[in-house]
């Protein structure tokens, strides 16, 4: 026995089934819109192809399913619930039978809006809901879109930055829109019409400018500036243009557009003035010089620039020419034509700063600058300077060819010397040894006459050969064939052992030797190398040092260099000569009354030494005062270079 629904007649389930069920199976197959049906539990018991269109779900998949929790938002659930208590409560349901908008959620979780229907049905006693459904989202979409877009459009009226006027064919002012930028309000309608608007030297071409747009003169694009007053009485400059509408229906007048440029000729105009100065700086400048802008145009040119390249023109003529026409570059004036071309077409496309060097056909030279140019962070164009430099070049290249010659005659120099040095040291020994044979018991007693004259011999022959080993020595180091031996060593101790060595000369020549040595890090050199260095510096201080006299030697150290100091207050070295104190074989000439031995190779020997251990030496004298050198050995990572 079929249930009596609460506020619902017999009547309602009469007509449900007059309804056979190939009919409703084909009504709801067949409907356009979708069609949700579920029983009093809320479970799915019909949902058609347009339902499954809509939400994404197969019938198979929702039939059974409890609806709220596929299609119904969750914070809209428990009032569905809701609804359908109270319709089977009290027969009452204020959303059914009727269209609502109400929000759905899909199978993939987006949210759409659509319009409902829903009713209740009464089948053998039970309760069935059948929603008919439409998604509106695009609808409301468009809507929102519409109404967005009438709002810009009416704002875009109101605060254009562009006058669009209409007048009749005798110029009175039809309609307008304003203008924000003329602070005119919209219908604004001043005495005499919008031409009073115009500054009166302007006026008279205005209203003949006008008569040619009303006579179909002048073409609609056609644009001229003037002078309009805006409504704090200031004139701005406005570029104005016209077309004849007197025939369309629609318009049935002349429309005149007007914006404002007052800014926009006020920078062309210091523009112009700034590229004419920049075109007369360019022009005295002794370079050639030519500028492209960003669309591989001349931008500017000068006089130099155009006689370089022999173009046809003056620089003004020439603005504007493209840059990539196949007669504007003459590469046949260069001496290696491709490589020209293929340099410029390099500089061009990576658009970097470049210099390279242009040999001409003709044998000038010139130095070939490539700047980008950038304006704003945005590239502008590139900037080419030619500068001629063939005399720079000739000379450079005549002072290679002479380094080249130098360099062969100090080969020869150091062959030379190594020759004569062999060739001397072979009978020199030989004089030493049979000198000192000379001395043997065995030879015979000798006077002392005879003594005396083998010490002579002994004396300069072992001169000689000291000569010879700094002669050797110097044309290695000029030569950069001496290599260092690096070790690890304790710098105070050579400086000891060399103070040591020297104190039997200096207590002959009443010189008295301190020191005064610090301590400090290991230092990574050729020990005997820099032994070399203590022994000349502290021979020669001891030497150039009358009887009374002083040296004193001091080493220090600091994290970053050890430093090393001969002070002595002997005879001093003249002023203009201090100079020459490292060159070879340099001997003051306040030393020349003075039997001082030497060679005049000792300083430039230590300088060659300090220098291959990175360091430096340098001299402060002052004469009949004395001299200081002072060495500063760094200390590096990894010991000396």
């Amino acid at each position: 026995m079929a249930r009596t629904v609460p506020g619902h007649s017999d009547a309602t389930l009469t007509a449900a089934a007059r309804w056979t069920p190939s009919r409703y199976e084909a009504l709801v197959a067949a409907a356009l819109d979708a069609i949700v049906i579920i029983d009093s539990d809320g479970r799915v018991i019909e949902f058609n192809p347009a339902a499954e269109a809509l939400f994404g779900y197969s019938h198979d998949d929702v039939v059974g399913q409890q609806m709220e929790n596929l299609i119904v938002p969750e914070r809209l659930r428990h009032a569905h619930n809701g609804g359908i208590a109270r319709y089977l409560a009290t027969g009452e349901g204020p959303a059914l039978n009727r269209r609502v908008e109400v929000p759905a959620i899909r199978a993939d979780g987006t949210e759409i809006i659509v319009e409902l229907i829903a009713i209740p049905l009464e089948t053998d006693g039970r309760v069935e809901f059948a929603a008919f459904l439409r998604d509106l989202t695009e609808v409301r979409r468009a809507n929102e879109s519409v109404a967005r877009s009438e709002e810009r459009y009416r704002t875009l009226i109101n605060r254009a930055q562009q006058s669009i006027s209409i007048l009749d064919a005798d110029g009175n002012w039809v309609t307008s829109t304003g203008s924000a930028f003329l602070g005119h309000p919209a219908g604004f309608d001043p005495p005499g019409g919008i031409f009073a608007l115009i500054h009166a030297d302007d006026r008279e071409r205005a209203l003949s400018a006008f008569a040619n747009v009303v006579a179909g003169s002048r073409a609609p694009d056609e644009i001229s500036d003037f002078r309009v007053r805006n409504s704090d009485g200031e004139y701005r400059t406005c570029a104005v243009s016209g077309e004849n509408l007197l025939a369309d229906p629609s318009i049935e007048g002349v429309v005149l557009r007007a914006w404002d440029v007052t800014e926009e000729r006020a920078r062309e105009s210091l523009l112009r003035m700034v590229n004419a100065q920049l075109r007369t700086v360019i022009g005295v400048l002794p370079l050639a010089v030519m500028v492209e802008d960003a669309q591989d145009r001349v931008a500017m040119v000068n006089e130099l620039f155009v006689k370089l390249m022999k173009w046809d023109g003056s620089p003004d003529d020439l603005v504007g020419t493209d840059l990539h026409g196949p007669s504007v570059w003459p590469v046949h004036l260069f001496e290696d034509p491709v490589e020209y071309a293929r340099r410029a077409q390099q500089l061009h496309d990576e658009r970097n700063r470049g210099t390279d060097e242009i040999k001409m056909l003709d044998g000038r030279v010139f130095r070939r600058d490539c700047i980008p140019i950038e304006v704003e962070g945005s590239f502008a164009g590139l900037l080419w300077m030619y500068r001629e430099e063939t005399e720079e070049f000739n000379y450079m290249a005549a002072l290679a060819e002479q380094n080249r010659a130098l360099e062969q005659l100090t080969r020869l120099k150091n062959e030379f010397v190594a020759t004569v040095s062999h060739e001397l040291r072979t009978p020199l020994t030989s004089v030493i040894s049979f000198g000192g044979l000379l001395r043997e018991p065995e030879v015979g007693e000798l006077n002392e006459e005879q003594s005396g004259l083998l010490d002579v011999i002994d004396r300069n022959a072992q001169r000689l050969l000291r000569l010879i080993g700094d002669l050797l020595l110097l044309a290695k180091l000029e030569s950069n064939s001496l290599s260092i031996e690096l070790e690890t060593l304790d710098l105070p101790t050579i400086v000891l052992h060399a103070v040591a060595e020297v104190a039997p000369s200096a207590r002959l020549g009443d010189v008295l030797v301190s020191e005064e040595i610090g301590l400090g890090p290991r230092y990574v050199g050729d020990a005997v190398r820099l032994h070399q260095v203590m022994n000349n510096l502290l021979d020669n201080a001891v030497k150039f040092t009358p009887a009374g006299g002083n040296v004193r030697v001091h080493l220090s150290s600091d994290p970053q260099a050890w430093t090393l100091t001969v002070a002595d207050s002997g005879i001093g070295i003249p002023a203009g000569e201090q100079h020459r104190v490292f060159t070879s074989f340099y001997r003051g000439s306040n030393t020349r009354d003075r039997k001082a031995p030497g060679t005049g190779l000792g300083l430039a020997i230590t300088k060659v030494i300090v220098e291959l251990h990175g360091g430096s030496i340098s001299v402060a004298s002052e004469q009949g005062v004395g001299t200081t050198m002072t060495v500063i050995l760094p200390i590096r990572a990894g010991g000396a270079s």
